[in-house]
């Protein structure tokens, strides 16, 4: 009888005479059954024909062709998304390639790559920089001015911090001295204090 057999894990096979027998029988008694190939590699990929010899106890032989059909182990499975597995024929065992792909080097301080194992992702397999340069905060001040802070060392590294300051209410020398914060972003004078009372 015909059979298939898969490989093993180390790319061999072994078969025994009683798989490719069918119920040979004898009117005396059957002395041994022996298969013409037991042994088999990747070299033997596909159909193989094996001769079946059955000897009975008289000396008597008969024979008889089976095809041994020999498949390659499964292809490894869980690899990683930059591996490959190739078929060797000379060892018999699948190769598996293949290295991640290097992280960038982060080019500003918010960057932050992340690998994308998603595999319906067009990005798939690659670095993906999830980070956003954080947004200049609108200035609700006139003094305000925000300035992006690019030292590693400081507590305010990577964000806007505001560098201006309000401008102080000068100290009244007379009387009729009446300071105001010219909000006027038209004026000369924006964002500064102006005496705004006159000598009676």
């Amino acid at each position: 009888q015909n059979i298939t057999v898969q490989l093993d894990a180390s790319g061999n096979a072994t078969i025994t005479a009683a798989q490719i027998n069918n119920g040979s029988t004898d009117n005396c008694a059957i002395a041994s059954i022996a298969a013409s190939q037991i042994d088999f590699t990747c070299a033997d990929e596909g159909d193989n024909n094996v001769t079946l010899t059955v000897t009975d106890t008289n000396g008597n032989v008969d024979t008889c062709t089976a095809v041994v059909t020999i498949t390659l182990q499964d292809a490894p499975t869980g690899l990683e998304c930059w591996e490959t597995a190739n078929y060797n024929y000379t060892t018999c065992m699948w190769d598996v390639s293949g290295t991640q792909p290097v992280e960038p080097t982060a080019t500003n301080c918010w960057d932050d790559y992340q690998f994308d194992t998603n595999d319906t992702s067009p990005t798939y397999c690659t670095w993906v920089n999830q980070g956003t340069e954080p947004i200049e905060p609108a200035a609700t001040n006139c003094w305000d001015n925000y300035q992006f802070d690019t030292d590693d060392t400081s507590p305010t590294y990577c964000t806007w911090v505001n560098q201006g300051t309000e401008p102080i209410e000068p100290v009244a020398t007379n009387c009729w001295d009446d300071y105001q914060l010219d909000n006027d972003d038209t004026s000369p004078t924006y964002c500064t204090w102006v005496n705004q009372g006159t000598e009676p």
